[in-house]
């Protein structure tokens, strides 16, 4: 096999092929009493591998001249375009190696479509693998992406309704509560209504809901005391913050998924404004100093309290930051690994992502105007005005993604073998962990370890 070759030779070393994956196809094509051998000269294959059966792969030879072994000179690479795994093996059987190098592509570090991108050289799964003098390297993986705050508010709350003025109903009618409908099941809050004008006193207003302070106004009295207005909701407090990243991540054939931070809580809806209190009428025929104007008048209760504005709603909490990629040499699956002159390279693990703050609470609705005397009445005050409703709370901050793993073999099963004189290690560094609301909220850095084991979480 050499680049110059063609996949439509017969894979001979007069007519050799020119990719990796055919020459192995060719190989395990064979006879199964046939040694299934694939010889690869000291040049670089950049293609995706898969190894499914037994097979060995001996490169580093010099196909210009008579395919003599250089393996101490120069090695054939195998090399893959950017994310791609150059090397996995699988299938059950064994795979043996000899001066092959594989190397896996860093990663770009900007791209949005590539964040947490992992760099991965090789995976074996469920096969017994042998490698003698090779390197396999991994590269700088990429980071994590920052979630966004969402930062139009949540749903505002409605303004209050009006009262209605005074000596146009034996009994005047509060104005009407508003409703904040909020969304994905946050608590709706409702502004309290307003007091009921009557002929002798007027009525309180009513608390906004979600259970809060005591916000009605007081109505107007029978000796004349004033109403009073509807006080303001209570704010909604704001949500808790997610937890950052613990977890190690998982591994698959497909390679390495990290660990993103916690979603923050929702921020708690605000209390709707307290309905104003109602003012009083007319008792009756004979009342000194009060009277309903003729012929306008239709009743003798007083003018009715505005509603309170409903509350703000509480706000979505933030996204939790997306892991950072890793960069792992190789992935050792239930596989068995036997290791001679081996060298494992690794790059930098990505920075886990930021979580987002939470979405800002709603506003609260304006208060509605509380009823007037009718024109030409005389001795009788207005009512009051409904409270303002409450700013809901702000959503929690998102936890940071978990930072990205700088580790020469990551592995679930068997224990790879830890002979001194056979191995070597060059690691980068891991990636640091994404910010969210405190230690707690955000990322744990990656490990940077020779070793891993992820057969428990």
């Amino acid at each position: 096999m050499r680049a110059d070759g063609d996949d439509e030779n017969a894979g001979t070393p007069d007519a050799p092929v020119k990719s990796l994956g055919k020459a192995i196809a060719l190989a395990t094509a064979l006879p199964d009493a046939t040694k299934k051998n694939v010889y690869a000269c000291a040049e670089t294959f950049e293609e995706k591998v898969e190894i499914q059966a037994d097979v060995t792969l001996f490169g580093g030879l010099d196909c210009a001249n008579g395919w003599q072994w250089i393996g101490e000179q120069k090695r054939t690479t195998l090399t893959a375009e950017t994310g791609t795994i150059p090397l996995t093996m699988h299938g059950g059987g064994s795979v043996r190696m000899e001066d092959i190098d594989v190397l896996a592509s860093s990663i770009p570090q900007e791209d949005p479509a590539l964040f947490g991108a992992s760099s991965i050289a090789a995976v074996a799964d469920g096969v017994t693998v042998s490698l003698a003098r090779c390197t396999i390297e991994a590269s700088d993986a990429a980071p994590g992406a920052d979630q966004r705050q969402d930062t139009n508010g949540a749903m505002r709350g409605g303004d209050g309704n009006p009262g209605e003025a005074g000596c146009m109903a034996s009994v005047t009618a509060g104005g009407a509560e508003p409703v904040n409908d909020c969304e994905d099941g946050v608590e709706d809050s409702t502004g309290g209504p307003g007091g009921v004008g009557q002929a002798l006193s007027g009525s309180s207003g009513t608390d906004g809901l979600p259970d809060g302070s005591a916000n009605g106004g007081a109505g107007q009295t029978s000796g004349g005391t004033s109403c009073m207005n509807g006080r303001d909701g209570d704010p909604g407090t704001s949500g808790e913050p997610g937890a950052g990243a613990r977890a190690r991540g998982t591994l698959t054939q497909g390679g390495y998924t990290g660990t993103s931070g916690d979603p923050g809580l929702p921020g708690i809806t605000a209390q709707g404004g307290g309905g104003g209190g109602g003012a009083r009428g007319v008792p009756g025929s004979g009342s000194s100093g009060r009277s309903c104007p003729d012929p306008n008048a239709k009743g003798v209760g007083g003018p009715s309290g505005g509603s309170g504005g409903a509350g703000g709603c509480g706000g979505k909490g933030g996204l939790g930051g997306s892991a950072g990629g890793a960069s792992i040499a190789l992935i050792s699956l239930d596989s068995t690994l036997q290791l001679h002159d081996v060298t494992l390279k690794t790059g930098s693990g990505g920075k886990g992502g930021n979580g987002a703050p939470g979405q800002p609470g709603g506003t609260g609705g304006a208060g509605g105007e509380g009823g007037k005397a009718l024109s030409g009445a005389s001795g009788l005050d207005d009512a009051c005005d409904g409270g303002r409703g409450g700013q809901g709370g702000q959503g929690g901050r998102g936890g940071g993604g978990r930072g990205g793993h700088s580790i020469g073999i990551a592995f679930r099963g068997t224990p790879p073998p830890m002979d001194a004189n056979d191995l070597q290690f060059e690691l980068g560094e891991p990636g640091l962990g994404g910010e969210g609301d405190g230690s707690n909220g955000d990322g744990s850095p990656g490990a940077k370890e020779q070793t891993l084991d992820f057969t428990s979480p």
